[in-house]
């Protein structure tokens, strides 16, 4: 399978909308956003917006774009077209098409591809987060996804029925105690389909609201082993949690995957037709240099700014890493996740409180960026797990993320 690579740039802006499509009345509206459209005159919303871009990385500068030149340009359009805006009345075409989270995502796409045309570096989408329980993403192929949040929290214990006591307790630990533990779960539901022509959207937004909802209703302040009778007989685990979730929302709507995070380091996704994900995350912090012996001084500082400080600058890097695999129907698990989590632990490590530069090969030889960064994990991280590896992050700022994966992970 092939590999891609993506830098992925942070920006915010603050608008106001009104979702009143084809003269709805205010009822009507309701009926089918929900609370989104509440507020006679509308209502305000603090967006933020991450454009993905992917192209070959240059040897050279070791840059697929200049940030500084996304910045500039990216910056310069939503400034003129949707910050400190009214969408209905100030931005076209949202005087004649709701301006719902996935509409507005497609239109950042559009323009910015057109502000990007002929450059080497292509936008391949744009994700939209409206509010912390909801987002949307613009693909360049024309595809939309709508992201929802289902948070609860529950008790459990972990175990598979199919397991002895004592092997539920060498696989699972203390997580296996039978007096439970508990978690504050947060559930990504994604919706890939089509976006009806007058409301904009993908699916009823009302209508899913209700259902989340209602499997909260379910979950939440439970014991799930105990106290939900659809998940008995089954493994207790997050893969067959998150597998549960798919379920009960996949006959009534477009559902493309939902990801379970039981904490901030460790979540499971499931697509269906048993094709699971387990990712993980950790940090380390390190010093580097952006610089290159190619070019002269000048053209250093002009390429790479503050960064070509001669006395270095550091960063607490975030990595997420995400393996792909069947499910062990038995045990109801996808990796042995305390083998998994040790290993990516010692690829950090070796990046960890060091002067990449001048303690870490390749980049004694290769300019320190981001994208050489990513590429370096992901040639260590493949020879650890081969191709289970289908994606890994790197996050150097909270405006500036890179990532590879295979082309059949989206």
């Amino acid at each position: 399978m092939a590999m891609y690579i993506t830098l992925n740039r942070r920006f915010e802006f603050c608008a106001s909308r009104l979702l009143r499509p084809g003269g709805w009345s205010e009822d009507e509206a309701l009926a089918w956003y929900g609370g989104d459209a509440l507020g006679q005159y509308g209502q305000g919303r603090n967006y933020t917006a991450y454009f993905i871009f992917t192209g070959n990385v240059d040897e050279s500068t070791g840059m697929l774009v200049n940030l500084s030149e996304i910045k500039q340009r990216v910056r310069g359009l939503i400034e003129k077209r949707f910050d400190h805006k009214n969408l209905n009345v100030d931005t076209p075409p949202f005087d004649k098409t709701p301006p719902t989270v996935e509409l507005v995502a497609r239109q950042l796409l559009e323009e910015v591809t057109r502000v990007f045309e002929g450059h080497p570096a292509r936008p391949v989408a744009c994700h939209l987060q409206e509010t912390p329980t909801l987002a949307a993403t613009a693909f360049a192929n024309h595809d939309i996804e709508v992201h929802y949040t289902l948070d609860f929290s529950a008790a459990r214990q972990t175990m598979s029925p199919n397991l002895s006591q004592e092997e539920n307790l060498a696989l699972f630990g203390l997580a296996a105690a039978e007096a439970g533990h508990g978690h504050h779960y947060y559930a990504r539901i994604t919706l890939r389909g089509g976006v009806d022509d007058v409301a904009g959207t993908v699916g009823k937004p009302s209508a899913i609201r209700r259902r989340l909802g209602e499997l909260r209703t379910m979950l939440d302040h439970k014991h799930l082993n105990k106290d939900v009778a659809e998940l008995s007989g089954q493994p207790m685990t997050t893969e067959c949690l998150t597998r549960f979730l798919f379920s009960r929302l996949q006959n009534d709507f477009p559902v493309e995957r939902v990801r379970l995070r039981e904490n901030d380091w460790f979540f499971i996704e499931y697509a269906g037709a048993d094709e699971f994900s387990l990712g993980i995350s950790d940090v380390f912090s390190a010093m580097h240099r952006l610089h290159t012996d190619e070019l002269p001084e000048d053209k250093n500082i002009e390429l790479y700014g503050k960064c070509n400080n001669p006395r270095g600058h550091g960063h607490y890097y975030q990595v997420e890493m995400t393996l792909s695999g069947g499910l062990n129907e038995r045990t109801g698990t996808l990796f042995p996740l305390d083998v998994v989590a040790g290993k990516f632990k010692d690829i950090l490590a070796l990046f960890d409180n060091k002067y990449l530069d001048q303690e870490v090969d390749p980049f004694r030889q290769i300019p320190s960026t981001g994208e050489n960064i990513v590429i370096e994990l992901w040639k260590r991280m493949e020879k650890e797990y081969g191709k289970k590896l289908t994606r890994v992050r790197l996050g150097e700022t909270n405006n500036n993320r890179f990532a590879i994966r295979r082309t059949d992970d989206r």
